[in-house]
């Protein structure tokens, strides 16, 4: 935010989604400062002023925020340092209300109570009921005790349930708004697979839209820069970032019609757009759909 705000703002980008990256340590969840996606180590409270920093950068830069907590290991499929059917909703929400309390202190837009948590049980191996009746039992535990302290929007963040349709029984009871994630990884996805993807996630979302009475966005759409898909035989030729972000977004200007609101992940890091031939594909995007 603070070399790179600016560039967002360029593109047309109004909001910023501000992680609050957690990892295990110690037996316990602690709040770690990322620095080029590695953590430093600092101590909790030199972590909670730099988390405090970037939401007060990107309301500097006049974006809306978006908070969110992030637990690396658990979305890489669980860890071994943790059985995660010991009290997972219990830690989950414990980081739920620290951010609470931190998002109506600085004013924050939305808040996420959990990210993702239905894909950590599903690459877990649960099953698609008991990952939904849990995913349930969280969001009607947690968004009352948020409520208690935020005044501001929630917003559920989901994606990586296996299969899009497995969606119909997650309640979305509790939120302003949500989201759905499609991240496409450029040594394992063709790029007529984006499209198809964008097309099915967003039939999904408009269908809860329309249920739940509430607006959803694409809360993430990501395409990996990794250049070893060559190396790993995987596909014969790493195809550019940019036919993948042309595909995207039109397909996205087409099935996701009803929706309020595009991610891109990122403008650095592992979704990297910066300074590559996808940057005015994006911009040209969010001045269509600014002035429909």
């Amino acid at each position: 935010m603070l070399y790179f705000g600016d560039a967002l703002k360029d593109l047309g980008i109004n909001t910023q989604f501000v992680h609050a990256n957690y990892w295990f340590k110690k037996g316990d969840f602690e709040l770690w400062y990322m620095d080029y996606d590695k953590p430093k180590d600092l101590s909790q409270d030199e972590s909670k002023r730099a988390l405090v920093y970037n939401i007060l950068l990107a309301k500097q830069k006049g974006l809306a925020v978006i908070l969110f907590p992030d637990y690396y290991q658990l979305e890489d499929g669980g860890m071994t340092e943790l059985n995660i059917s010991d009290d997972l909703e219990g830690r989950l929400e414990t980081i739920a209300l620290d951010l609470a309390q931190i998002a109506e202190e600085y004013n924050v837009e939305y808040l996420v109570p959990s990210n993702q948590i239905e894909m950590i049980l599903d690459t877990n191996d649960y099953s698609v009921e008991e990952t939904q009746r849990r995913t349930n039992a969280f969001y009607a535990s947690i968004v009352p005790k948020i409520r208690q302290i935020y005044s501001g929007r929630i917003m559920y963040k989901m994606g990586g349930f296996s299969d899009w349709s497995n969606y119909d029984e997650i309640s979305l009871n509790g939120a302003d708004i949500f989201g759905f994630t499609g991240c496409y990884n450029r040594n394992r996805d063709e790029v007529s697979f984006v499209a198809d993807d964008i097309k099915t996630f967003a039939a999904q979302a408009n269908k809860l839209s329309q249920k739940y009475g509430i607006p959803w966005i694409n809360a993430e759409f990501v395409v990996s820069n990794e250049e070893s898909a060559i190396e790993n035989h995987t596909v014969a030729k790493v195809l550019p970032i940019e036919d993948y972000y042309e595909a995207g977004l039109d397909a996205f200007k087409i099935y996701g019609q009803n929706a309020v609101g595009f991610t891109i992940h990122s403008l650095l890091g592992s979704g990297k757009v910066y300074d590559t031939p996808a940057m005015p594909l994006i911009k040209e995007f969010f001045v269509t759909i600014a002035n429909p």
